[in-house]
């Protein structure tokens, strides 16, 4: 039984993630729309809005899942905080390779994820989970520009929990002395990925999530880092209760599957 097999994740290796939507307004932040919610790392506050066809998402933007990371060191999941945690506004985004003039979007206090699902559910019901991680090269990218109202009209409607996840960029992410090196780890970003599955593995059952059924999905360095070496290392301590599943290999049969289980997806070649 291959690594793969053996912790269940079904992994989609995407060339190209194309969704077209967006929600009917941009949502208000009265009391009438907030929504609370209980985790295991404490209170959050979201917003809970329509979505073009009429949907109710529980939107949680800006969830912390590392502390404030320190430069050229491993993150570490965050502790749990004491008050009601504001999850209403987009996080501030890694800083990229080329940093632009309107930096006041960026920082290195950006390990951070947005999450997204139904309204409405109890703790009974429990549903698929999608992470996906964003591309850009390890050099750019966020966990915003994933056009997360896209999959909140595409996947969250058809009753899945969305999870997109930040890593630190270019120098600060994967800067390398050599990965024997002790003063500089190397792949940065790749850990930070590691601290947001710990932190997922923590909190899913909080958002409705089965840690039983749960898809990682990347989109060109997202899937590049899927399919790493790094995680075979870490994976029975991400979600160690996850069954056996059969994960094919072939390009028609990865099609075949994220038509079945994400209908919002299209492949290019």
């Amino acid at each position: 039984m291959n690594w793969a097999q053996k912790t269940g994740f079904l992994f989609l290796t995407l060339n190209f993630v194309f969704c077209v939507s967006d929600f009917s307004e941009e949502p208000s932040v009265d009391s009438d729309n907030d929504v609370v919610i209980p985790t295991a790392s404490g209170y959050l506050r979201g917003v809970r809005i329509p979505t073009k066809s009429g949907f109710l998402v529980d939107y949680f933007k800006g969830v912390p899942f590392a502390e404030k990371p320190i430069r050229l060191r491993k993150s570490q999941l965050v502790h749990r905080w004491n008050s009601v945690y504001n999850a209403q506004e987009y996080p501030p985004k890694c800083i990229p390779v080329s940093r632009p003039s309107n930096d006041s979007e960026y920082s290195e206090d950006c390990l951070y994820m947005n999450i997204l699902k139904p309204s409405g559910l109890n703790t009974i019901n429990k549903l698929p989970v999608v992470v996906f991680i964003h591309g850009g090269g390890f050099q750019e990218g966020d966990g915003n520009d994933a056009s997360c109202e896209a999959f909140a009209e595409n996947f969250v409607s058809k009753g899945m929990v969305v999870i997109t996840i930040q890593y630190r960029l270019a120098m600060l992410g994967f800067l390398s002395l050599g990965c024997t090196d002790p003063l500089i780890p190397c792949n940065l970003g790749l850990w930070d990925m590691v601290t947001a599955f710990q932190f997922i593995n923590k909190t899913i059952s909080d958002f409705n999530g089965d840690i039983n059924n749960m898809t990682l999905m990347g989109h060109s360095a997202g899937s590049m880092a899927i399919n790493t070496n790094l995680w075979p290392e870490f994976g029975d301590d991400l979600l160690p209760d996850i069954p056996d599943i059969l994960v094919n290999n072939t390009k028609d049969q990865k099609v075949l599957m994220g038509v079945m289980t994400l209908e919002a997806l299209y492949f290019s070649d």
